[in-house]
């Protein structure tokens, strides 16, 4: 059976698959044509498949338009003797070529970088950027230039050097907000915040101007914040070294108030023992020895209320030889101010303790001066403790002082009172201060 003995709807049925197969065909050289799509041999091949659509839909429709079979071209005649069955043949074999063209350029098209595909990459890259030459004609822009120029100015992009010196003048429509006035503009926009910034370039002789976009929202709310935070910090820090300046002084009236309370105490103790004393008849021995008492808690509380400060060596020794103690001090005495402050307030505690619980009269001082450090060791006579000495008071306001400035401080008990502090050179210059 012929195309020409066919039933007529099957022939109108082969026309209008021919005329689709023409489409897709036509669809695929447009596609891969545009793209300028490689391999070649693909663009080959649907030219091919389109013009045998074309042709064989061109005989076809020839025949089934003519109303003299007289008219009818030769061409047409051959064309309509042919089998049926050839015609579906040819038409399923350009069917699926079609579809095999169009699979393979689109295979192709997506694993090879094309100027199309770098075009379209271009345009919707997340930052904005623009090229324009001196005289500000733009050579290229992407989408999202075009996008921030319209918020910003509510006009096209137009001229390169015009936008930039708008985003320079503050020539800014609202709701836009300039944030800074440098050579990089930086302007929050719905919301957004993006940084502005122009690259000079020089190719082949000619100064080409690149404007680059950026969204910068996160790391500018993490910069503000990180202000804050350091504000917070200043105002914090400042809180500290005010507790720092107020504590020495809060620790030395409160080492008065107990130093007061203790010598009420040893007074009030002595009149006991006193009234005891007068009770009775009293050697010559037990006389001395309750004269000593006297005396010695006498000139310790006349010494508590002057509160004189002794911050000297010889103030040190003033200050214990007024209270009826020797202080020995054996070795280099340390010049650097934060390291004699130790010294004199470690010796001075020794002193007071030396007093107050070992009733001696006698505080050794030993310096070693090494490298790097000195160790610093106090012992006294008396009485030696019994037990452990538990820190309190003078004690631990002496570790804060000497842990405060980068110093270690170790008491031993047993079988006598040792005090041991080492204590850091300061540096001058990167070298140690001798």
């Amino acid at each position: 059976m012929t195309f020409l003995t066919s039933p007529y709807i099957v022939q109108k049925i082969v026309v209008i698959i021919n005329i689709f197969i023409m489409l897709i065909s036509l669809f695929d050289l447009f596609f891969f044509i545009k793209r300028r799509a490689k391999p070649y041999y693909v663009t080959v091949l649907g030219m091919i498949n389109f013009l045998v659509s074309s042709l064989i839909t061109l005989f076809l429709i020839s025949f089934i338009k003519s109303d003299n079979f007289d008219n009818i071209p030769q061409i047409s005649l051959w064309a309509i003797n042919r089998s049926i069955w050839l015609y579906l043949f040819v038409e399923i074999l350009l069917l699926s070529l079609s579809i095999v063209v169009f699979i393979l350029g689109y295979k192709f098209d997506k694993n090879y970088i094309s100027k199309s595909s770098i075009k379209e990459g271009f345009d919707y890259l997340p930052t904005g950027i623009c090229f324009y030459e001196k005289s500000g004609v733009l050579m290229l822009t992407n989408i999202k230039m075009n996008d921030l120029c319209l918020k910003i100015l509510k006009h096209p992009l137009i001229n390169g050097l015009d936008f930039w010196n708008s985003l320079r003048k503050k020539e800014l429509i609202f709701p836009c907000l300039r944030l800074n006035d440098e050579e990089k503009p930086i302007i929050k926009i719905d919301n957004n915040i993006y940084s502005f910034k122009r690259i000079i370039h020089k190719i082949d002789g000619e100064i080409i101007y690149e404007i680059v976009a950026t969204d910068i929202t996160t790391k500018y709310n993490l910069l503000i914040d990180l202000e804050k935070k350091n504000k917070e910090l200043i105002l914090f820090n400042k809180r500290i070294r005010d507790y720092g300046d107020n504590i020495n002084e809060l620790i030395a009236k409160k080492e008065t108030l107990n130093a007061k309370i203790y010598i009420h105490d040893e007074l009030g103790r002595l009149l006991l023992l006193t009234k005891k004393a007068l009770s009775k008849e009293m050697s010559k021995e037990e006389k001395s020895q309750l004269l000593n008492l006297w005396q010695r808690d006498l000139l310790s509380f006349k010494e508590t209320k002057q509160n004189k400060n002794f911050d000297t060596y010889n103030g040190l020794y003033l200050a214990a030889k007024s209270i009826g103690v020797i202080v020995e001090i054996n070795g280099i005495k340390p010049k650097e101010k934060k390291i004699k402050s130790v010294v004199i307030n470690a010796s001075i505690e020794c002193i007071t303790n030396t007093i107050k619980y070992a009733k001696g009269n006698i505080v050794k001082v030993n310096i070693i001066d090494e490298k790097n450090i000195y160790i610093i060791t106090i012992k006294n006579n008396g009485n030696q403790p019994n037990s452990e000495i538990i820190e309190r008071g003078g004690l631990s306001s002496l570790r804060s002082l000497v842990e405060r400035e980068g110093g270690t401080m170790n008491i031993i008990s047993l079988p006598e009172f040792e005090l041991k502090i080492i204590m850091p050179k300061e540096k001058v210059n990167d070298e140690w201060e001798i």
